[in-house]
């Protein structure tokens, strides 16, 4: 299955929203390493998976309303998601979760709410 690029005239308004956000995406590091991203402070609920997912793919990951669909950063461009990778994102981000939980032994709570979503 081909992997629609999106045209710029699709993009223009998600490309001025972006450049206002300071947000056209330029990583594609991966911050699952980086000591400095606690994810053991966000709210143990779906509110606060979806900002552990900002904090570690935000700059890479993004759901355009419009095209009710998950955007990539390619490096050069974003692209439609057609090969799941936000939810390969969504994955590492509870992964890297359990592991801090673990590691930090921030106790049942966080490791049994980590193994539940």
């Amino acid at each position: 299955m081909p992997v629609e690029i999106l045209q710029p005239a699709d993009l223009k308004e998600l490309e001025n929203s972006m450049r206002q956000l300071g947000r056209l995406g330029d990583s594609q590091k991966d911050r699952t390493s980086d000591e400095n991203t606690n994810l053991l402070c966000q709210p143990y609920n779906d509110h606060g998976n979806a900002c552990r997912l900002i904090l570690l793919f935000g700059d890479d990951l993004l759901y355009c309303h419009a095209l009710k669909k998950w955007l990539v950063w390619d490096g050069t461009r974003w692209t439609v998601d057609e090969t799941d990778q936000a939810k390969r994102f969504a994955k590492r981000t509870i992964l890297e979760f359990c592991q801090q939980a673990i590691q930090n032994r921030a106790g049942e709570k966080a490791e049994k709410f980590g193994s539940s979503s």
